[in-house]
């Protein structure tokens, strides 16, 4: 009987062992089919976010699994030796460690079977079963619910047509070697130097950097992780180009090498008053990492870090640590650390903090020159949108290529509309501005915006007749919009929050109308919402028009002048808006909707412009006083006011602008405010960049000038032969024309030739080089020379020498310095270059000075020349 219940006793031991060893083999059988069913990729991610537990977890039988992979010549004998070496010295944590990257180096098939070797073991290991048991539970779990959150929460829409398309339009980015901090503004900086950018790349000469270069490619100064800074101006597509890349990641398309990317916004990081943690802020933002946030923070070389909006935050970010507390500093070293949100990301930027991740920093190009002292590792600037680019948003937006490509042509001719294009944001008010007004069966293009204020004003316009039958008080409600939109400019705010509708009497039942709706965007892919007006120069335009509405309460010029002794160019595009608003025609649309536009504030704007110019013409004698008078000329053309360019501009002696680089747009809103004048003094535009297509812009003009100062450029041939149509026409005044140092050639004298045969006016002509002219010499052989002074003296036209040009120029603007004016003369008499010394005062005469350099020379002065 005893017999039989052992007997029976160890049959059923026997069975529950097979059942056992059964489940077990089951297991590893599922474990194993498990992990041959995941990429070498999500292996390789799974190993990372695991790392640290198996390092602890093999530490006691770390030499069997060493054994195992020595068996499977996956380690060499001297790595086994050395792994029992570390056991035999009871250093089994640094021998795990060691073992697994030695793995982790050698390999995918290495880390396979690494992985095949844990699932044999994991039986008896109940730390390993555990591990096994929590990746089967979870499987990828962790990766794919971050990937859906980052796919769902930031999409790339633009908008085309009034309706959000899930079409990402590509962007020029390329590497910036740019300057970090600007002194105007940003959209009249980026937009005129759009010009030449968009010449190189017809050269194509310009390279430009896809948005899976920004690390570890050859653009950055070395290959390794580090931080790399975006920058464009407002609503040139940063935040976009962002959310492709979280996107794209996502998809398993680009920076696979990253396990993880992590988005933070610091519109959102605002909000945070209290110090905090960067495992704080992930988790909050990313709830899902709450239990796993150790195992992230363990591997920062897979980590992509990405803040967006470094302008938007409401600190300042010292990069180069010359205002830190270096005592307390340390604190940010550590995820879990407490500390300023600012501390956090400066470390982080720095690699204090998470050494080895990679930082994504984007920002407008304003304020940025400590980061140079970060050790950025690429600098890389959204330039936005060439011709090609605009040309296919057009189509896009019309879908009637007819439409498009009419709309298209209308606003190429327009330089100032075409100029403000290259900025995805402003193709879009233009063409919903001009969709209306072209899709009309007879078109009055005189009607059609043709500055900045005008397309504006259309445009709110536009969205006040589309919505608003729903608002019972227009224009009370734009002075409160505009009143808001001024303080965020004064206070380089961009970013709104209902405390901020609070304080200026706003209602967050008003928002959800549709005119608010387009004026202000509703920002919900953060924890809390925020505010923003679609553009920059809307929130400009709006502060400008509310100033302007107010005038009976609030004194204009004071808030001009207040505007234009401001440095940083943030009140640029607000003050164009403020004196454009003073043009009639500009605003006639937004008459009609809001009613009529106080006349003080017109005359307080004319007054202000008026007293503004008459000052900058008298001063403008140095490159910065020069270029305040070129921005004055833009507010003068902006205003249209056709009277006072008349009026002030032809009592004025001369228009000098030498010395300053002008572009395309400079020189076609120079000649809209020139026009209107009868007869130009003098206009000086040395070393002032001028090619061919700027005497193009500059020919309803230039026959005006009884003086004509193009010396130093880069005319060429071609920019001589456009100079003709001035020098033709019978109306010409020119009477002095300098063309020195212009990389002139034979070709250019049969033009000139043609053109001294008709014109009546030239008395005066310069085209010989100096001798350190460089690459700007003119360069005529003896025959063609011979060719111009025979015309020349038939015309009874004096050529005018180079040492003749230099007494010139001297007087022309140094007639204060009297102590190197009298050197300058002993050294040109004692040459010889005036034959002699001779009579000061017939010389003048003789090379058109006209007295007026002896003049105004003071008696002291006279006297030290002779």
């Amino acid at each position: 009987m005893l017999d039989q219940s052992a007997n029976q006793s160890d049959l059923e031991f026997r069975e529950r062992g097979s059942l056992v060893l059964e489940e077990r083999h089951d297991e590893e059988a599922q474990i194993m089919e498990f992990l041959s069913n995941l990429r070498d990729i999500d292996l390789r991610r799974i190993t990372d976010f695991y790392r640290q537990r198996l390092e602890e977890a093999i530490e006691t039988f770390v030499e069997g699994v060493a054994l195992a992979l020595l068996n499977e010549n996956l380690i060499s004998s001297k790595d086994y030796q050395l792994i029992r070496q570390r056991v035999g010295n009871e250093d089994s944590k640094d021998a795990s460690k060691g073992l697994l990257n030695n793995v982790i180096e050698s390999g995918a098939e290495a880390g396979r079977a690494l992985w095949a070797i844990f699932a044999r073991m994991q039986s008896t290991k109940p730390k390993l079963r555990g591990i096994l048991k929590e990746i089967q539970a979870k499987g990828l779990n962790i990766y794919r619910q971050h990937k859906d959150k980052l796919s769902t929460q930031f999409p790339t829409r633009i908008m085309t047509n009034g309706e959000k398309e899930d079409t990402y339009t590509d962007l020029h980015v390329i590497s910036s070697p740019r300057q970090r901090s600007l002194n105007e503004h940003e959209q009249i900086s980026r937009g005129k130097e759009h010009e030449n950018w968009q010449k190189l790349n017809v050269k194509q000469l310009l390279e430009k950097i896809q948005i899976d270069q920004f690390f570890r490619s050859s653009f950055g100064h070395t290959s390794l992780s580090g931080t790399s800074v975006l920058t464009g101006v407002a609503g040139i597509g940063k935040t976009t180009i962002v959310h492709k890349i979280v996107q794209e990641w996502a998809a398993g398309k680009i920076y696979q090498q990253f396990n993880f990317v992590f988005l933070f916004k610091f519109r959102e990081l605002n909000n945070r008053t209290k110090r905090t943690s960067l495992d704080e802020i992930t988790t909050d933002l990313y709830p899902h990492f709450r239990t796993n946030s150790q195992a992230v923070w363990k591997e920062p070389n897979n980590i992509l870090i990405i803040f967006d909006g470094l302008d938007e935050f409401k600190e300042t970010i010292d990069f180069s640590d010359q205002r830190r507390n270096t005592a307390v500093e340390h604190h940010c070293f550590d995820p879990e650390s407490q500390c300023e949100i600012s501390d956090i990301v400066r470390c982080l930027v720095q690699g204090k903090l998470l050494r080895g991740c990679s930082v994504l920093l984007t920002s407008r190009p304003i304020d940025l020159e400590t980061l140079d002292q970060a050790g950025v590792n690429l600098w890389a600037e959204i330039l936005g949108f060439f011709k090609e680019e605009r040309k296919y948003f057009f189509q896009k937006f019309f879908q009637n290529k007819e439409i498009a490509d009419e709309v298209f042509a209308y606003v190429e001719e327009n330089d100032i509309l075409y100029t403000l294009c290259f900025n995805p944001c402003y193709c879009f008010v233009i063409c919903s501005t001009l969709k209306p007004l072209f899709e009309k069966k007879e078109k009055n293009k005189n009607s059609m915006p043709k500055t900045v204020t005008s397309l504006f004003s259309s445009y709110i316009a536009s969205l006040l007749q589309r919505w608003g039958c729903h608002i019972d008080n227009r224009r009370e409600l734009l002075l409160k919009i505009g009143a808001m939109a001024y303080e965020g400019i004064s206070k380089k705010k961009l970013i709104f929050y209902n405390y901020d509708f609070s304080r200026h009497g706003l209602e967050p039942s008003q928002f959800t109308s549709g005119f608010m709706v387009e004026i202000l965007q509703k920002d919900t892919s953060t924890n809390v919402v925020v505010y923003t007006f679609p553009h920059l120069t809307i929130q400009e335009f709006l502060a400008a028009l509310s100033v302007f509405l107010r005038s009976q309460v609030q004194v204009i010029e004071n808030i001009l002048n207040e505007a234009y002794s401001n440095s940083d160019g943030r009140y640029d595009i607000f003050m164009r808006f403020l004196i454009g608003l003073s043009a009639s025609n500009s605003t006639q649309e937004l008459q009609s909707d809001l009613g009529a536009f106080p006349k003080n504030a017109n005359t307080q704007v004319q007054n202000w412009l008026k007293a503004r110019l008459e000052q900058n013409f008298k001063s403008a004698h140095s490159m910065e006083s020069k270029k305040i008078l070129l921005n004055t000329l833009y507010l003068l053309f902006e205003s249209q006011n056709i009277e006072l360019m008349r009026g002030l501009l032809e009592c004025m002696r001369k228009t000098d602008l030498g010395g300053v680089r002008l572009d395309i747009l400079d020189c076609s809103v120079l000649a809209t405010v020139l026009e209107p004048c009868v007869k130009i003094k003098e206009l000086n535009l040395v070393y002032c960049s001028i090619e061919t297509d700027h005497i193009q812009k500059l020919l309803p003009v230039l026959h005006k000038c009884k003086m004509l100062r193009l010396n130093d450029n880069a005319l060429n041939d071609s920019g001589v032969q456009q100079l003709h149509k001035a020098l033709e026409r019978k109306d010409c005044k020119i009477k002095t024309l300098v063309l020195t140092n212009n990389n002139l050639t034979d070709a250019a004298i049969p033009g000139l030739r043609n053109a001294l045969h008709t014109n009546k006016s030239l008395k005066n002509l310069q085209v010989l080089s100096s001798e350190n002219a460089g690459d700007r010499e003119n360069k005529f052989s003896d025959e063609s020379y011979s060719l111009l002074k025979r015309i020349c003296k038939k015309r009874r036209v004096k050529i005018i020498l180079v040492a003749d040009d230099r007494l010139f120029n001297y007087f022309h603007s140094n007639l204060n310095d009297t102590v190197t004016a009298s050197t300058l003369l002993r050294d040109i008499l004692a040459n010889r270059c005036l034959n002699g010394k001779g009579d000061i005062i017939p010389y003048a005469k003789a090379v058109n000075l006209k007295w007026f350099a002896f003049r105004e020379m003071s008696h002291q002065g006279k006297m030290q020349v002779w």
